[in-house]
């Protein structure tokens, strides 16, 4: 059977193959690329719901009244692609939070290699329960928890949250 190497080169990828975990400079971003990859779906259908959201009606208006079709997108299609983006931009922060799960089975405990993946919520368990300082550990995800909430009053405002309820 033949190695991977000639496998690679066969196809033009020889240059693409390293040990991607097993590289500190590599190891986070190759865990945001799998992170990334992992909701790129989710993203993809919930703008392609918001495109099929846009009223064809408008766009044919704004194609009538003279506007180019950068002019449609710009000032017609992406307003009213708002709600796609308030979602995902709060589903974003929520995920960013917690990418534990991938960064623990993927890097360990330690961070694995040479701490290159330890993010605070990795440490904050390796700590609680490789060290038993559940004290300090419980200062720390308190202020993480508190750090969060500062990044979620744009979100409220973007989706409309500061404003009063409609009367029905």
């Amino acid at each position: 059977m033949a190695s991977p190497d000639v496998h690679n080169g066969c196809v033009g990828l020889g240059d693409w193959q390293r040990n991607w975990q097993a590289d500190p400079a590599w190891a986070l971003k190759t865990m945001m690329i799998v992170q990334a990859w992992q909701w790129n779906g989710m993203t993809v259908v919930l703008y392609l719901a918001g495109l099929q959201n846009v009223p064809e009606d408008l766009r044919h208006a704004a194609l009538v009244d003279g506007a180019k079709p950068w002019q449609v997108f710009r000032d017609v299609t992406f307003p009213m692609l708002a709600p796609s983006f308030t979602i995902m931009t709060v589903l974003s922060f929520i995920l960013i939070f917690r990418a534990f799960d991938l960064i623990y089975v993927l890097g360990g405990p330690a961070g694995v290699p040479d701490g290159a993946t330890l993010v605070l919520g990795v440490l904050i368990y390796s700590d609680a329960f490789g060290q038993g300082s559940f004290n300090n550990q419980a200062r720390f995800s308190f202020a993480m928890d508190g750090g969060s909430h500062p990044l979620r009053l744009p979100g409220d405002r973007l989706g409309g949250a500061d404003r009063p309820p409609r009367a029905a």
